[in-house]
């Protein structure tokens, strides 16, 4: 009779740690979902191509201009115009974007801005902001500029106010 008693407990104490360690599981599942980003890195190409990294789902990328002659400082804190936007068909998995050179809009993509035809071209010595955006706006950053006829990533050379 102990012996029964004894396997009963044991059965239940072993349902009992097995619901908990289930239940701690999926509690660290779920909190590791919570810090969620994506970056965009401007390949050193000419024109820029562009890829994606990070764990969000993403509807597309922008690129902005900064006003000739700005310092590094002076970007950090500003806001660039946005001279090309595009949207992918439908959210994607940043690990999942396809590299995107500038002014080539992949197959079912659209292209926002400019509404029509191709972006400006890049203009030597001026500073662009590549970004990745979501549904909640704009996500990480890459910084280039054109140099002797090259893309250049310039990201480090900024100053940013949160510095």
């Amino acid at each position: 009779m102990d012996k029964i008693r004894g396997q009963m407990l044991l059965k239940s104490r072993t349902k009992k740690f097995t619901f908990a360690l289930g239940t701690l599981i999926l509690i660290a599942m779920f909190a590791c979902d919570g810090v969620q980003n994506a970056f965009l890195d401007a390949r050193e190409t000419t024109p820029p191509t562009f890829s994606t990294s990070g764990n969000k789902w993403l509807l597309g990328i922008q690129v902005q201009v900064f006003p000739a002659g700005m310092t590094p400082a002076q970007i950090g804190q500003t806001q660039g115009e946005t001279i090309w936007k595009i949207s992918a068909p439908k959210k994607t998995w940043a690990t999942d974007f396809p590299l995107i050179t500038y002014g080539n809009i992949p197959d079912g993509w659209a292209q926002t801005i400019p509404i029509t035809g191709r972006p400006p071209a890049l203009t030597e010595g001026r500073v662009y902001e590549a970004t990745p955006f979501d549904s909640t706006g704009p996500l990480g950053s890459s910084f280039f500029s054109i140099r002797a006829g090259k893309t250049v990533n310039v990201t480090g050379e900024l100053k940013f106010s949160n510095q």
